[in-house]
């Protein structure tokens, strides 16, 4: 909404509600080779008792306003809510592996969760000119994130079965809520920022940006794990706090032949919100620095944008998984990666675009932080868990451009994943892949409104996208078809 001319409003609602199967996976440590891991997507045991239930409801608000010519004040806040309920049987292995038959323990398991986010951010901005009436810009502002988590669960064990192949059914049972382990936690993290950036350009061809940010983190958390035959087992609250300051700093300079070179250093600082360790413990937040530089062209008129980087990124404190006990997670010293990215987008003829990409990721645990005389098990040197090192992603689509047919269209893509690996101290990995997908649209079948159907893995392609937490994988979806409508007014 247009407040006069210097106001503008923005107001963006979003409401959704899932239900249904969801898809199970299974224990990240049950992989002990390269099996096809399930005759079924689902490691699901019952088609009435895996339900799921999902709502999703987010609003924003968006208010900008110039004071003065080149003065802009920005304000942005958002709120939502996501809360689920997920009933389910599924395969699960505390200790490391199981064996190559695929037997496995079946468990049930019931868990409700409900988050509740809010973000806000005001800067303000100046626009400047140097040097001839080179553009320039100078930013300042102040950001907030509070962020409210609550979860109930239990799980009960009910037997052992063979992934492979199933031989028996297990249902929920219906006192699920009031068996075994009983969990409840919740968290309340509060995080406060203020930043500034500068974007100078002191001669053409030359963009020189740099950035400063300090925050402050408060997390709470309040814990309580119960075995119902035995009494508590754990109950603890632990309030956290932390600051960091950080920094960037990159430019890019115009060599000619529509090509950009560009560099960049910067720094992250990231709260480990939803990970503990096995004593109740919360982890420390998580720092990063990255280095990046490459290059951008354009060519064919300025339709067709190639851009080519190479990146190296060393984070600390990095929530990894236990591998003691696989439902817990341990801050690892210090996590390295990198690697190579090449992407292609743009139109390269009339009505045909694509979009490419190429990343090879070398990623390692450099330093797991556990001291070398300690009895625990050491991963130095091993692997970052379900990262692949190729990743090939292409999209082509076709858009008739003239006559009767003129908005109608389609395209087809691809996306590979190289192997994974998936447990420390496991020779086991996650199979690479490829699957395909296929969309149809028509661009103004009725003025003002398009329509699009996409279908998802055309070739109902069983595959595992990587691992979903610390000790479970997941199966990508089966085939499926999504119909859109959009209507402009």
């Amino acid at each position: 909404y247009q407040l006069g001319d210097a106001t503008e409003i923005k107001l963006i609602g979003q409401y959704f509600q899932n239900g249904g199967r969801p898809f199970i996976g299974l224990a990240g440590s049950a992989i002990t080779g390269a099996p096809d891991v399930a005759a079924d997507f689902n490691i699901d045991y019952d088609d009435d008792d895996t339900l799921r239930d999902e709502s999703h409801l987010s609003i924003f608000t968006e208010v900008v306003h110039e004071f003065l010519d080149d003065l802009t004040l920005t304000a942005r806040v958002g709120v939502s809510q996501t809360t689920s309920d997920v009933v389910r049987v599924y395969s699960f292995n505390y200790a490391p592996g199981i064996s190559e038959t695929g037997d496995t323990d079946i468990y049930a398991a019931f868990e409700g969760q409900v988050r509740d986010n809010f973000a806000g951010d005001i800067f303000l901005a100046k626009d400047f000119s140097v040097n001839n009436g080179l553009q320039s810009s100078v930013v300042v502002g102040v950001d907030r994130v509070v962020q409210d988590f609550d979860k109930v669960g239990t799980y009960q064990f009910l037997g052992t079965d063979n992934l492979f192949n199933p031989q028996t059914r297990f249902d929920v049972p219906v006192d699920i809520r009031q068996n075994n382990l009983f969990q409840d936690f919740a968290i309340q993290l509060k995080q406060t920022g203020v930043y500034s950036q500068l974007v100078l350009r002191p001669v053409d061809r030359l963009t020189l940006i740099s950035g400063v940010r300090y925050d402050w983190l408060d997390q709470f958390t309040d814990v309580a794990q119960t075995l119902v035959e035995n009494g508590i087992l754990l109950d603890r609250q632990i309030d956290t706090t932390d600051s960091a300051f950080t920094w960037r700093a990159g430019g890019s300079f115009e060599v000619g032949f529509q090509t950009n070179l560009y560099a960049s250093y910067s720094e992250s600082f990231l709260a480990n919100s939803f990970s503990f360790q096995s004593n109740g413990d919360l982890l420390p937040a998580e720092r990063g620095r990255q280095v990046e530089a490459g290059f951008k062209s354009n060519f064919l008129g300025d339709n067709l944008l190639l851009t080519t980087s190479v990146f190296r990124i060393v984070r600390d404190n990095v929530a990894v998984e236990d591998p003691d006990d696989p439902r817990f997670a341990l801050p690892a010293g210090e996590e390295v990666s990198k690697g190579v990215e090449i992407e292609a987008v743009g139109e390269i003829a009339p009505g045909l675009s694509i979009v490419a990409a190429y990343t090879y990721l070398d990623a390692e645990i450099t330093d797991d932080g556990i001291p070398d005389d300690s009895p625990d098990t050491q991963f130095d040197g091993e692997a970052k868990l379900g990262v692949a090192d190729h990743q090939v992603s292409a999209f082509a689509t076709y858009e008739v451009q003239s006559g009767p047919l003129k908005g109608f269209g389609g395209g087809f893509g691809l996306f590979y994943r190289s192997d994974q690996p998936v447990a420390f101290n496991n020779p086991g990995m996650i199979d690479s892949f490829v699957k395909y997908d296929l969309t149809l649209f028509y661009r103004d079948v009725i003025d003002g409104v398009d329509i699009r159907l996409f279908w998802d893995n055309i070739t109902d392609k069983r595959y595992v996208p990587g691992k979903d937490s610390f000790n479970s994988i997941r199966f990508g979806d089966r085939s499926n078809v999504t119909v859109s409508l959009t209507a402009a007014f």
